[in-house]
């Protein structure tokens, strides 16, 4: 009877320890599954093809970034597409400011640049690039963003564009110039990563609305 307590003693400490230990890995698998998810975001990031194939009927650069108008102004000078819309504009960014950024003439911009003011967002930006491509019968369209953008980007274009053939074209913006593992790189790509979550979330929703 004397060794009954001490025994019971002990199965309650393994247990409690048991339990400890269960709820431990239950509260830091959903950390260890965003923090992997997290590692496959950065990996799996587009990265810009060896060259760029035949030239492309138009050039689709998001706002946010003026590296990317940058970019898609040297994409539209050295010929690599005919037009291009620079999408997300604000109203009170005049068009001259859009143009001096881009490093487009005058002639080139009034000819060749369609600029898009009503998208506020990703969404908006591929929704009202869809409506432009159709319009003008574009089959094939460069993307042009930030590196970090451009999964999100194309979660909603590939939406919008099944059926056409889109180039992804990122670039590595004035945002992202932290070196890889830096407090303003992990904000900079974890901030992006929510919301690409978040993308996927919605899109689910809307798929399956039941």
């Amino acid at each position: 009877m004397g060794g009954a307590l001490p025994d019971r003693t002990a199965c309650e400490r393994r247990s409690r320890r048991g339990r400890a230990g269960a709820m431990l890995l239950t509260l830091a698998a959903p950390f260890v599954l965003l923090t992997a998810g997290f590692a496959v975001f950065v990996n799996n990031a587009p990265t810009r093809p060896p060259a760029l194939p035949d030239k492309a009927d138009a050039i689709i650069a998001l706002t946010g970034d003026g590296y990317r108008l940058h970019e898609a102004g040297r994409l539209l000078i050295r010929g690599h597409a005919g037009q291009l819309l620079i999408s997300g504009v604000h109203d009170k960014v005049p068009d001259r400011r859009i143009r001096q950024i881009s490093g487009l003439s005058a002639n080139l911009f009034a000819c060749c640049v369609t600029i898009d003011r009503k998208a506020m967002d990703t969404r908006g930006n591929a929704a009202y690039g869809a409506q432009w491509a159709v319009k003008h019968k574009f089959g094939r369209i460069i993307i042009v963003t930030s590196d970090y953008h451009m999964r999100r980007a194309m979660l909603e274009f590939d939406r919008m564009l099944p059926d056409r053939e889109l180039i992804t074209w990122p670039v590595r913006s004035g945002k992202a110039a932290h070196s890889a593992g830096s407090a303003g790189w992990l904000r900079l790509w974890g901030h992006e990563y929510v919301k690409y979550l978040l993308a996927l979330t919605t899109m689910g929703l809307l798929a399956n609305p039941e």
